[in-house]
């Protein structure tokens, strides 16, 4: 008796190049040969969506005139990587609470405060952000704000407008943010729970490609969060995109990066504040 055996398509060396290339020039993504594989695994589904036996005849769509209009957005869903948690490097939190809030909250005491988290992923770092401003607000008498996530994967940004999470995903949320903020299921045995409208409406999201020539943003903003985001880029890449970065910074304005990311040697007109916080300088003398 034969049996039909499926085969996985493999990534060649020609499709490899020219998918790798696509991806750094269109989203800045550095596709170095030793994510050869990775790349495969994740396309693999891309192909199979399509019904296409190999990585050839993704190409060929790929840079059709149908497809050039079609896929880039699916398969950037596909290859970005998106690993986030609420309250990651959760010092970060704690100097914007205890140092920069207070610093610029006079400022915006008849307007609304923004920060823009770039790069937002699933949404856990805007509403992270979101939870740190409503409880200045209770406790201190803290401005109104809003905050604005953004993201390249329209995957992680739908997941990110429903706010809807597991219990397992909010271990580093405290209990009292935990009651406040944080709605449960009705059905007992669900493990799901769901930002309360109090938050999500002062979030919202939208797609923004870090690779684009100007960032058209609402705002300036008194403080950016572009973190465990730069380290994806090359390092031509990376300058530019923290040259845009701040070119959206207020002056005086800081912006946060991962503990893995340095700017060292990126001549920006930032200083160091605090480890892996920038501030841009005031243009005061």
């Amino acid at each position: 008796m034969n049996k039909a055996y499926f085969h996985k398509p493999l990534l060649n060396e020609k499709a490899f190049r020219k998918l790798s290339e696509f991806i750094i020039s269109n989203f800045g993504i550095n596709i170095s040969d030793n994510k050869k594989e990775l790349l495969e695994f994740r396309l693999n589904k891309r192909l199979i969506a399509l019904n296409f036996s190999s990585f050839d005849q993704y190409v060929d769509y790929l840079f059709s005139e149908k497809g050039i209009q079609q896929e880039p957005a699916l398969m950037i869903n596909e290859v970005s990587t998106n690993k986030t948690d609420f309250f990651r490097e959760p010092m970060h939190f704690k100097v914007l609470v205890d140092t920069i809030l207070p610093e610029i909250s006079g400022s915006y005491k008849s307007g609304i405060l923004p920060i823009w988290s770039a790069g937002c992923s699933s949404g856990e770092e805007a509403y992270s952000l979101a939870m740190c401003l409503q409880n200045y607000r209770t406790t201190h008498g803290g401005p109104d704000y809003h905050i604005f996530g953004s993201d390249i994967s329209g995957t992680v940004l739908t997941k990110a407008v429903k706010a809807i999470y597991l219990m397992n995903d909010s271990i580093a949320i405290n209990q009292d943010n935990l009651k406040r903020f944080f709605l449960r299921s009705k059905n007992n045995l669900s493990t799901e729970i769901r930002v309360a409208r109090e938050l999500r409406d002062k979030v919202s999201f939208d797609y923004l490609n870090l690779m684009d020539k100007e960032y058209k943003t609402s705002h300036t903003y008194p403080v950016i969060f572009c973190r465990n985001t730069l380290f994806y880029f090359d390092k031509n890449n990376r300058s530019e995109i923290v040259r845009k970065l701040i070119s959206r910074l207020k002056p005086g304005g800081y912006l946060f990066i991962s503990h893995t990311e340095s700017l060292i040697n990126m001549n920006q007109g930032l200083k160091l504040v605090f480890p892996s916080v920038y501030k841009k300088a005031d243009g005061k003398q």
